[in-house]
């Protein structure tokens, strides 16, 4: 694909947006595609803030940098950034480029710039909202709460504009849609460079390092934009508490920008002139000693939709303490596992924190292991295979280019601590394949396991996994569609197996009507006894004419099975995929509600499925059904589950 990039924010610009998006584009050459960045062209004065020559960035053969006239953005924080006025002149001359995608980081000017191009020339828009409008005009000279609403308003109106939208936290996507945002969207971590960050080879290394940048043997560390958004003076305020238990303990601090000088003033007011130390704009291989020479990060910034400050951090075995804030707290996590959350401003919880890390060197290591093993869900090759696919789907050439192909099958099996049923469930999988003559490909949804589920996906060379740590079934279906390639996607659950014929009575249905855009079965249970199974056959057949009702004269509804039911990708890309907002309970309903309206929905007993009975077992079968019926019916007449917390069961263990 050739894909075109819309950055306001972009090289030589201290940016963790403009570090994001090269890296990604770097990671999305290697899979060969062709990437074009438009970019403002920033002076020789811009390069000079951040230590940078006045020179281009050289980023390989398959990607192209066009710079667009700009002016100077009086009042930056960074103190470079540019003002780009969008009028489509600039961008028109690249028309006959054929852009496969166009790809905007930010709704302001080249972010206008880019929808005029993909409006002008009929290209497909997909964009990414980096930015919690609200922090940044709670600054504004005149702040008052239209100022709020307006930007929230105006997000939400180009945001509309796009086929698909992403941001760094599913927060500020709740924001979104709670200021009329519609479009299909999900939660993407940005792509983040792990190999350029690790911890000190050895204790004397690490002392080296500490030597070198005049640290101690307690330093903590900040690296980012000094901005007022930013709150370190928090930071350097909690310094002043912990210097009176640690004479010797620094603060280290990277970057620039507007609040430098303020910072700095108020270091010297504390006394602290000794213990923090600003290090300005530093080099890459300097950025990365003094994450391997320091102890313990701090970030209280109430602005950060990820932080890949916070992210190199945990790549380097730190622990963090951080503000309850935006994304950062979902990232930490709150159950102290990777760090620590405080109330934001609070200097003396901040302290606290640290002072408890630089008394238990044990904790801050147990912590840094487990922040180090969190983070590699978001290596860059990972984020951008799930980019890949996302703009696959979206590429109208490459749907042309496919149309006159055979279909092609996607199986989605979501897992979660499954590593009792998976291997049973993908060998039927691959047995069934290997009888068929069709395209197809196998997707293993890891939620979030912790025990060795991945490993048995990885047994398995001709399975593609996909790592999802938010936890939820409607989150990793969602998450394997969007990283699927297939015309129609089978859900299976992966304490299923599917039985012989199974795959060719889906093909056999699909390509016989083009008009269908579902398709389920029942299930068996070889688990029970046979009149356990009959008792569910009845259960199913009541519900067959619960769906026939509902689908074809009411058109309100109709019946999936989740764990097996098939979709036209088509047909859930206009749907916008599955509702992620709903974990467990009435998701399959959900779906069936929303897609009814875009063509025909089937529920075959010809097509059925094996299934573990571990439910049943633990809830009863009365339970479980009446559970299941309320939620069904709940969601077609309220659109909402009724039942919020479901419990999973993983060999006889009952998990909230």
């Amino acid at each position: 694909m050739k894909i075109a990039i819309f950055s306001d924010n972009f090289y030589p610009e201290i940016s963790g947006i403009s570090d994001s998006i090269v890296l990604l584009g770097k990671e999305l050459a290697d899979l060969g595609h062709e990437i074009h960045f438009f970019a403002p062209r920033y002076s020789a004065k811009d390069h000079a803030v951040a230590n940078i020559p006045f020179a281009e960035l050289e980023l390989g053969k398959n990607i192209h940098i066009h710079r667009l006239w700009s002016l100077p953005y009086l009042g930056s924080p960074t103190k470079q950034a540019r003002l780009f006025i969008p009028t489509g002149l600039q961008s028109w001359k690249y028309r006959r480029e054929n852009f496969d995608i166009v790809y905007t980081q930010d709704p302001f000017g080249l972010g206008i710039e880019a929808l005029l191009m993909a409006k002008i020339l009929k290209i497909p828009l997909i964009g990414t909202n980096h930015t919690p409008i609200t922090e940044f005009t709670r600054y504004a000279p005149l702040h008052n709460r239209f100022f709020d609403w307006a930007g929230l308003q105006f997000f939400a109106w180009y945001y509309n504009r796009c086929q698909f939208v992403s941001a760094p936290y599913q927060g500020l996507l709740d924001e979104m849609r709670a200021n009329g945002f519609k479009k299909p969207c999900r939660a993407l971590s940005n792509p983040i460079d792990l190999a350029g960050f690790a911890p000190a080879g050895s204790a004397e290394e690490k002392k080296k390092l500490k030597d070198k940048y005049g640290l101690s043997e307690m330093a903590v560390l900040y690296t980012g934009r000094l901005a007022v958004e930013k709150q370190i003076d928090v930071i350097i305020r909690a310094m002043a508490e912990v210097k009176k238990i640690f004479p010797n303990a620094n603060l280290a601090v990277t970057g620039c920008g507007s609040a430098e000088e303020e910072l700095k003033k108020l270091a010297a007011e504390l006394g602290l002139e000794k213990n923090v130390k600003f290090f300005g704009r530093v080099d890459d291989l300097a950025h990365a000693e003094l994450y391997q020479a320091s102890d313990i990060f701090a970030i209280m910034s109430t602005a950060e939709t990820q932080s890949l400050s916070l992210m190199k951090a945990m790549a380097t075995r730190m622990p963090s303490v951080v503000a309850d804030a935006r994304a950062l707290p979902d990232y930490v996590g709150r159950d102290s596992s990777r760090g620590f959350v405080v109330p934001v401003g609070d200097a003396d919880a901040l302290a606290e924190k640290i002072i408890f890390l630089l008394k238990n060197p044990d904790k801050q290591k147990e912590m840094g292991l487990s922040a180090a093993a969190f983070v590699k869900n978001f290596s860059a090759r990972k984020i951008a295979e799930t980019w890949q696919g996302i703009f696959s789907q979206h590429c109208v050439s490459c749907r042309e280019r496919k149309a006159d192909t055979d279909l092609k099958l996607s199986f989605v099996i979501p897992a979660y601590n499954e590593e009792k049923y998976l291997g049973k469930c993908l060998e039927a999988v691959f047995r069934e394949i290997k009888k068929t003559n069709y395209d197809i490909e196998v997707i293993v949804v890891d939620n979030a396991s912790t025990d060795k589920t991945s490993e048995i996906a990885k047994s398995f060379p001709e399975a593609k996994l996909v790592y999802e740590p938010k936890k939820g079934l409607s989150q990793a279906r969602h998450s394997g569609y969007l990283a699927s390639s297939g015309d129609i996607i089978a859900n299976v659950d992966s304490d299923s197996t599917i039985p012989p014929g199974w795959i060719d009575k889906v093909f056999a249905e699909f390509s016989a009507n083009p008009n269908l855009v579902a398709l389920s079965g029942p299930y068996i249970y070889p688990e029970m006894p046979r009149l356990t199974n009959v008792i569910v056959h009845v259960y199913y057949f009541f519900g067959f004419i619960g769906h026939i009702i509902n689908h074809h004269f009411f058109g309100i509804g109709a019946m999936l099975q989740g764990g097996n039911f098939i979709i036209r990708r088509t047909a859930l890309d206009k749907i916008g995929g599955y509702n992620v907002a709903i974990d467990f309970y009435g998701e399959d309903t959900d779906v069936a509600r929303r897609i009814q309206k875009v063509g025909l929905v089937k529920f075959k007993f010809t097509l059925p499925m094996y299934t573990s009975s571990r439910r049943f077992h633990e809830e009863g079968i009365i339970m479980t059904g009446f559970r299941y019926v309320i939620n069904h019916f709940w969601v077609i007449i309220f659109k909402k589950p009724f039942t919020k917390k479901y419990s999973d069961f993983r060999e006889g263990k009952k998990v909230k």
